[in-house]
């Protein structure tokens, strides 16, 4: 079993990169740059690591790993949700592809502190990892329904402050949260309208959502 990491050190690194109220049109390249991550190429990106990117990795993927992420997108969405479940799959292989490099290979879900030793991931290095994903999405023209926004974030009663990745659809303006730090590292992110994500939606264990799709 994982132990919660103390209240304090959490909420402090959350507060200290919470996103929310970003409307003004801020490039999501701001947040990046707000923990001294340069703009991301397929070719030479990082990702953050152990809580508020307190750490992060050079990551350099190997020959074609790219084409295999470009795979996902290899037949055109149709619709704006076929995109959606199109990068939902993209952003869970990048997060496997890339674990490796930062030692997260076993992160858990929500801020869990794993008893195995592995580096682990909160919000805010979530949010800049998969935010660091779907610009190199939007870059090589792979988002033909989407565009990137800076992230976003919410506090609710009796939770952490918690931060998400946020895609907008072209036609209807409408703002998507693209959240990866429900589950453990490699699983399909949660993708829902923002404003559901900002009135306190929390899923279900993926086992169970399982369950009732049956």
């Amino acid at each position: 079993m994982g132990r919660k990491i103390g209240r304090m050190a959490a909420t402090m690194a959350m507060i200290g990169g919470l996103a929310a109220c970003v409307t003004d049109g801020t490039p999501p390249e701001a947040f990046l740059a707000r923990y001294g991550v340069e703009p991301p190429h397929p070719d030479r990106f990082r990702v953050c690591y152990n809580f508020g990117c307190r750490q992060s990795a050079l990551v350099e993927l190997q020959p074609g790993s790219w084409e295999k992420v470009r795979a996902h997108f290899a037949v055109p969405a149709s619709s704006a949700a076929e995109e959606r479940t199109q990068v939902a799959a993209a952003v869970a292989h990048l997060e496997r592809l890339t674990a490796p490099y930062g030692g997260f290979v076993l992160d858990v879900g929500e801020n869990e502190w794993p008893d195995h030793g592995s580096n682990q991931l909160d919000c805010i290095d979530e949010s800049i990892n998969t935010t660091a994903y779907l610009l190199m999405f939007q870059q090589d023209g792979l988002l033909a329904h989407h565009t990137v926004r800076y992230p976003e974030g919410r506090i609710l009663p009796k939770f952490y402050p918690h931060n998400t990745a946020v895609l907008v659809e072209r036609g209807t303006q409408t703002a998507y949260a693209i959240d990866t730090w429900f589950f453990p590292n490699g699983e399909l992110p949660e993708i829902v309208e923002l404003n559901e994500w900002e009135a306190g939606f929390w899923p279900q264990p993926r086992a169970q959502q399982e369950a009732a799709a049956e």
